[in-house]
């Protein structure tokens, strides 16, 4: 059974724009947790560990908020949530917080490098991974490639 749980809501004004921002868990058929974490902050954060802490406990997917940028908030919360894989949305790299993946060793994908991401479970309940840019999946696979769409498979979560 799949399911898609809203994790945090919350509305805010910034200069003339009225900002909404959502964080969900989608569970796919198979079992695995996919986490969108839109434009979440420490105070979305704290509000999710505290009340979904083993529902969001080791991700398959996360959806990086702010697209993977710093934001100046806390990212203990990459402790509970210990994606498999993360996705950074395109941004400027300059931008991107790859430190706070890279100093517990996760796996994160940026648009920028890989064009398109795609996720997709089998019947199985495996879950592939394809993505758009031939040239830096290949940094990720060392025989041929599973193509589906155009693009390229770089391996599965279990």
């Amino acid at each position: 059974l799949h399911d898609l749980h809203v994790l945090h809501g919350h509305q805010r004004r910034f200069c003339n724009w009225l900002i909404s921002s959502y964080s969900f868990l989608y569970t796919t058929p198979g079992g695995h947790k996919i986490l969108f974490g839109g434009d979440t902050e420490d105070d979305a954060w704290n509000h999710i560990l505290e009340n979904y802490r083993d529902r969001v406990s080791n991700v398959d997917v996360l959806i990086a908020p702010h697209h993977g940028r710093k934001t100046g908030g806390n990212d203990d919360y990459l402790d509970v949530l210990n994606p498999k894989l993360t996705l950074f949305g395109n941004a400027k790299s300059k931008h991107l917080d790859y430190a706070s993946w890279n100093s517990r060793n996760l796996l994160h994908i940026t648009n920028n490098e890989a064009g398109n991401v795609m996720v997709e479970e089998d019947e199985t309940a495996n879950l592939f991974v394809y993505l758009e840019n031939r040239t830096f999946a290949q940094s990720f696979v060392t025989r041929g490639f599973k193509q589906k769409d155009g693009m390229y498979c770089i391996g599965y979560l279990r």
